[in-house]
């Protein structure tokens, strides 16, 4: 009987020491729950062999004879004696498991909700990024990709956000409501009431799969003209010649009926009027994405003309600068400023004499100048 005593003992003591020893920040949450699930199974051991010997006990007595065995009755008693002590004596061992699993839950809580005022502003800081990553993916990478290429896309990214930012709140983010889920405000209320404590482990929920490069290829290969196999890896430096520039060009050739008969210098009257001009992409076409879709097609126009003037490409996700010698274009920046009432016209051929450039220059493909 002290042999069984001491094996419970025993097991109990390696049991607390493995379980504590991997009751680190990062594993407080498993450590808890392993000695929790434990102490369980313990319990539930003494009552399935409580139940069982009682169970044996009651079986013995009724089923055997009293006239061949006398001394069935001894034999019941001492074994429910044999049973009482041996629970009574693993039962202080169980209580001291069970109490160092308290003490663990205490000590590990902090581990499990530290600063939940860092946790709400990297949730916030997330909902943003989730805008800017589909904004990077579709201005970025995708045009990139539609001519074949491989860009880093993570590096990217972070240089997106180094110069072009977040640009929305949370609460100005676009969210579907067939999702189903909480809003980014709603979000932010439900986590104001945990108590604070250390944060877990920080690293990033990429760090979870396995081959990212393999299946960030596999992805951007569905984004892929049809038939590629697969696609030439270039660093950002090269985006301008080979994804930008090119991309410009189909831009044009594409749509170039609704740069028919327009040339530079007609820029800014036509900013001026741009949701006039946004009807050549038809009826049904939303007023925002028509603007969109005419502040892209004249960027297109105003890169081609000057760099067949001269000019080159200086890009970077998020960042596009036109340059000259000392001169330096934001075409996108340029476009908006050409719609406000005080770009006048003059200032516009101010600037072109400065930079020394014709203000009849056409703005659709060559062969439209030819035929003008």
């Amino acid at each position: 009987m002290e042999s069984a005593v001491a094996f419970g003992e025993k097991s109990m003591k390696i049991w607390r020491k493995r379980i504590t020893s991997v009751s680190g920040r990062d594993n407080a949450g498993s450590a808890v729950f392993a000695h929790t699930l434990l102490a369980m199974s313990l319990l539930a051991g003494y009552v399935v062999l409580g139940m069982g010997t009682a169970g044996l006990l009651a079986y013995t007595g009724l089923h055997t004879d009293p006239a061949r065995s006398p001394y069935h009755r001894l034999l019941v008693q001492v074994c429910g004696i044999a049973c009482a002590v041996v629970s009574a004596s693993t039962y202080p061992a169980w209580r001291r498991f069970v109490a160092t699993g308290s003490k663990l839950v205490r000590q590990d809580q902090p581990c499990l909700f530290e600063r939940m005022d860092k946790v709400a502003s990297l949730f916030e800081q997330h909902a943003r990024n989730q805008g800017a990553f589909t904004e990077y993916l579709y201005r970025e990478v995708r045009p990139a990709v539609g001519r074949g290429y491989h860009p880093p896309v993570i590096e990217g990214f972070d240089a997106f956000l180094a110069f072009a930012g977040p640009r929305r709140q949370p609460e100005e983010i676009r969210e579907d409501p067939e999702q189903g889920s909480l809003s980014v405000a709603e979000r932010l209320a439900a986590i104001q009431d945990l108590p604070p404590g250390p944060c877990g482990d920080p690293s990033p929920a990429i760090s979870l799969l396995d081959n990212v490069p393999e299946l960030e290829t596999r992805l951007l290969l569905l984004e892929a003209p049809s038939g590629t196999e697969e696609l030439r890896s270039i660093p950002w430096t090269q985006a301008a010649s080979c994804s930008v520039l090119p991309n410009w060009h189909v831009l044009c050739r594409l749509h170039a009926f609704k740069l028919y008969n327009l040339t530079l210098g007609d820029l800014p009257r036509t900013m001026a009027n741009l949701d006039s001009y946004g009807v050549v992409w038809g009826p049904d076409v939303d007023a925002d994405v028509a603007r969109e879709c005419s502040k892209s097609l004249f960027t297109a126009a105003l890169g081609r003309v000057l760099t067949r003037e001269g000019w080159y490409i200086d890009h970077a996700p998020g960042y596009l600068r036109l340059r000259c010698l000392n001169h330096e274009i934001d075409p996108a920046r340029l476009l908006d400023e050409m719609a406000s009432p005080e770009f006048t016209p003059e200032t516009w051929h101010e600037m072109l004499s400065r930079w020394d450039l014709d203000p009849t220059l056409p703005l659709g493909p060559r062969y439209q100048a030819a035929q003008m």
